[in-house]
């Protein structure tokens, strides 16, 4: 594979027949980043809103997190919900989490070394068929990954 001297391909592999290359921006909505609220303040802890860090990022569907934060912790800190199907993403980390992606289940927040990753609604909703599955594209791409097919974890 060629490079341009940095760590990304001048040119990509041949892609699975019936896939798709698309760009971040045209099957995302929005791509930001999860936030910390402040550990000195307790009441931005143990409350009921899934909070993921990146070694809980295991390249499958995320549900419960080790910590949970508070509402308090959202309208005061940095920390942001997200929708189910956001794709959270490992930014950095000690070498086995870096890239390392989870898929919400359900609304949750992420901490700042997480890219979370709003997926484009009416984009995956017209690359999926009748039982569920997407047939192609992006979206083909995280349904064989959540089957064990993407990655180790």
């Amino acid at each position: 594979m060629e490079t341009n001297g940095h760590t990304n391909p001048t040119v990509l592999p041949k892609l699975p027949k019936g896939w798709a290359c698309k760009t971040i921006e045209e099957i995302c909505e929005n791509v930001t980043t999860g936030g910390t609220p402040l550990r000195s303040n307790p009441r931005f802890y143990k409350g009921h809103i899934n909070w993921f860090k990146t070694g809980e990022l295991k390249d499958c569907y995320v549900e419960d997190s080790e910590e949970q934060i508070t509402n308090e912790a959202i309208e005061n800190s940095s920390a942001k919900l997200f929708p189910p199907e956001t794709v959270l993403m490992a930014m950095y980390g000690d070498g086995r989490t870096i890239t390392s992606l989870g898929i919400l289940r359900k609304q949750a927040a992420s901490n700042q070394a997480c890219c979370a990753m709003i997926p484009n609604r009416e984009v995956f909703r017209k690359s999926k068929n009748k039982s569920g599955k997407r047939e192609s594209g992006n979206g083909a791409f995280l349904d064989r990954m959540t089957e064990g097919g993407g990655g180790e974890g």
